[in-house]
């Protein structure tokens, strides 16, 4: 039996089972459907204890259960989890990845970790529940879980859980927030009702039945049967002798027997394939119970992850973490942030990833033929579908980039065209300036065809050998371009002939009308004595314009003298065209 200590918030438990009862009975012991049947009827009435030893028991004595139940638990187990922020506040957040960093740190020191924690409520699936104890630190922390046998529970005043203890058999109340108790709803609501036991118990019973069976016919036929001949001369005399001896015969190998004795060996026409068929349907049915299908899923022990899924139907399986989920989420998720943060911020939640793993030549497959249908996938999806850091072959990257690119429009092989000749030619320019290259009248024909411009004319070649072939590039431009240049603006000529007026012409300094207020200003706030506030007040109404004066004057004398820049620039370049024009005329 167990019984209760005052230790709660110490961080050990206060569950406390007595070591008598490692000295239990076997319910299982001589299992028959009569025996079944009691242990079902007295769990009706919610007195489980029997039902949860027998769940206990037969996973020690029935290897297919055992071997099932585990592969759908390392199925669960095997998906991993997270804990998740119950909203998108910082507090949420905050809380999620502390009690993230407490559960990892959970066990040690005779306490269960967290992934224990998991598989000790997994263990709900055959009697139907699992109770768990959380070890409480002051302040609300953890230091780990004690998992307590579900025979100490009784249900006979109600669905919630009792703890029988030495003082109370039909059991005392649990505070809630000392345990975890998570139950499975395979038949109902009713705890001691739900889980699988109900329909295994009685395949686990056929099947002893049936192994025994099987054991008496192999004992029976496994060696041939041994028939002995005597005269009847001897037979009062030697019929014990002979009986003995054949009754050794098996394990002797061999006896020693008169003349007068015959023995026959009689070889039995039966294989017992009725009781090996019968002990392959319970294994088939214990699957179809536990996993859903039917198929044997092997060892348990050696199965990756995707194979321990696979081994259940996913169905099942969500099923499974859906349930866990919801039970760790409501009672050990939301007390600890509770307790931690208070009850205004959102708990953590518990998310367990059971995704089915997706069939990799499946995929492959879909590639394969999306592939020969003329399509292509990115290259960073299908690394993150597979795992693995795929890049395409040398060759077939630059083949994927010219079949990708689009044929280019006449338009855009003008363009290109005419900026490479561009390039070309900024270049050369850039060469002839700095005396690397010089301008002959071959380079200039190339570049006149490229450009498509008209031929050197004869007078300008005759100019051009009368300098001794030194000459600059002004005939790369058309004659047409040349007195464009040379012509300038009617409003820049007029510009540009007009004196600039001056401060002594105007009686003024137009600068002085604009910036003469500020000045005194400035030469006020020197000599007030101003508190720091007000001096950067006075100071910031300065720099908004209001103390300015009219600028008008001095923009009109700003703008005559940007005119009358551009305009000397404009002749200044015009001058050699039209110096030259007569020379380059053809």
């Amino acid at each position: 039996m167990l019984f209760l200590k005052r230790l709660f918030g110490t961080g050990k438990p206060a569950i406390i089972e007595e070591t008598s009862d490692r000295v239990d009975y076997d319910v299982s012991t001589n299992i028959t459907p009569e025996k079944i049947d009691q242990i079902m009827t007295s769990a009706n009435t919610g007195d489980t204890e029997d039902q949860c030893r027998l769940s206990r028991e037969i996973l020690e004595k029935n290897a297919d259960i055992m071997q099932a139940l585990s592969t759908r638990k390392n199925a669960v187990i095997g998906c991993g989890w997270r804990l998740e922020p119950g909203d998108d506040s910082e507090a949420a957040r905050m809380a999620a990845e502390q009690l993230q960093t407490a559960l990892r740190a959970c066990g040690g020191d005779g306490s269960d970790a967290f992934e224990d924690l998991l598989e000790d409520l997994l263990g709900a699936l055959l009697p139907g529940f699992a109770v768990s104890e959380i070890l409480w630190q002051p302040g609300g922390g953890l230091t780990g879980f004690h998992h307590v046998g579900q025979k100490n529970f009784t249900f006979v005043e109600g669905y919630t859980p009792r703890l029988v203890t030495s003082d109370n058999p039909r059991g005392v109340e649990i505070d809630p927030k000392r345990i975890i108790f998570h139950r499975v709803r395979f038949h109902g609501g009713d705890p001691a009702r739900g889980g699988l036991i109900r329909p295994l118990a009685w395949l686990h019973c056929f099947k002893t039945v049936g192994e025994k069976d099987l054991l008496s016919f192999i004992e029976r036929h496994g060696m041939p049967f041994v028939a002995a001949k005597v005269d009847e001369t001897t037979f009062e005399r030697e019929k014990n002798l002979v009986k003995r001896l054949i009754r050794n015969f098996g394990s002797a190998g061999g006896g020693i027997f008169t003349k007068n004795v015959e023995l026959q060996l009689l070889d039995s026409t039966s294989t017992g394939e009725a009781y090996f068929r019968l002990l392959e349907y319970l294994e088939a049915a214990v699957n179809k119970v536990i996993l859903g299908q039917t198929a044997s899923s092997g060892d348990s022990s050696g199965l990756s992850k995707g194979d321990a899924q696979s081994s259940v139907r996913q169905d099942i399986l969500e099923s499974d973490c859906r349930i866990l989920q919801r039970t760790i989420n409501a009672q050990l998720l939301k007390p600890w942030t509770e307790y931690n943060f208070g009850g205004s911020v959102a708990a953590p939640q518990l998310v367990i990833n059971c995704a089915a793993p997706e069939d990799s030549e499946a995929n492959a497959n879909t590639l394969k033929t999306l592939f020969e249908a003329g399509f292509e996938a990115d290259e960073k999806e299908v690394s993150e579908r597979f795992g693995w850091n795929l890049r395409r072959r040398a060759d077939e990257t630059a083949q994927a980039a010219s079949s990708a690119a689009p044929a280019a429009s006449q338009e855009d092989q003008d363009a290109a065209h005419t900026l490479n000749l561009k390039q070309k030619y900024d270049a050369m320019g850039v060469a002839i300036r700095a005396g690397l290259l010089t301008a002959t009248p071959e380079i200039e024909e190339q570049t006149r065809r490229e450009l498509g411009l008209p031929p050197i004319s004869d007078a300008v070649r005759k100019a051009w050998a009368a300098t001794g072939g030194i000459r600059q590039p002004i005939t790369l431009k058309t004659a047409e371009e040349a007195a464009v240049s040379e012509a300038l603006d009617v409003d820049d000529r007029a510009a540009a002939a007009q004196p600039l007026p001056m401060a002594a012409e105007r009686g003024s300094d137009p600068l002085e009308e604009w910036l003469g207020p500020v000045q005194q200003e400035l030469a006020a706030l020197a000599g007030e004595e101003l508190g720091e506030e007000a001096f950067k007040k006075r100071l910031l109404s300065l720099a908004s314009g209001a103390g300015f004066g009219d600028s008008g004057d001095f923009e009109q004398v700003l703008e005559n003298v940007i005119c009358a820049g551009i305009a000397a620039g404009r002749r200044q370049r015009a001058a050699p065209v039209v110096s030259r024009r007569s020379a380059v005329a053809p």
